[in-house]
């Protein structure tokens, strides 16, 4: 070290030259301290923050995916064992079925919802959407908006893969309401 007066070398940690005398003011030392923004706590902090959150998201969409499988649950609770229903199913055209969704969808979830029925119409196509075999049956006639959308099992798919577009059919299955057009689910051929 070197006094601040006269520039000669003392001791280290002085406070006065043994030289001219003069008081020496010396500064702690402080180590360099690395700024906040750039701490790796606080990315660390950061990290575990973004993993809660997405523990936090992905029990939210499992809880979600587990009221619809008790939703699909009370839905085939319509059946016995044997698969055959314990109440009448309700018989209705495509037509006046998808009429009645469109008029006042409230009134006809409350005639239709989770209820067995057996609707009659043409068929417009047989498809696999995400996965699931779907038949898609109409009024039958030419630019009409009518369609019911028909969900079958994969343990249907052989009574499915004979059907042709134009076929009058009546389908048996579950109503689960209206998305953009009514549906139903868990569905069978009757004729």
């Amino acid at each position: 070290m070197y006094c601040q007066n006269c520039g000669k070398q003392i001791p280290d940690g002085s406070t006065f030259c043994t030289e001219c005398g003069a008081p020496q003011y010396v500064t702690p030392f402080k180590p360099y301290a690395m700024p906040i923004a750039n701490s790796p706590k606080k990315k660390t902090g950061l990290i575990v923050a973004l993993c809660i959150l997405a523990a936090i998201v992905v029990s939210i969409v499992v809880n979600e995916s587990d009221s619809v499988d008790s939703s699909h649950q009370t839905e085939t609770a319509t059946l016995n064992d044997s698969n055959e229903p314990i109440e009448a199913p309700i018989s209705v055209t495509a037509a006046d079925l998808y009429n009645q969704y469109d008029e006042n969808e409230v009134s006809a979830d409350r005639l239709y919802m989770d209820k067995l029925l057996q609707v009659s119409g043409v068929i417009d196509s047989v498809t696999v959407t995400f996965g699931q075999i779907q038949v898609i049956v109409t009024d039958g006639q030419d630019w009409s908006f009518i369609a019911i959308y028909c969900n079958f099992e994969d343990d249907q798919s052989d009574a499915v893969s004979a059907l042709k577009n134009g076929d009058s059919i009546v389908i048996q299955g579950i109503c689960r309401g209206k998305a953009l057009t009514p549906a139903l689910d868990n569905c069978t051929i009757i004729s």
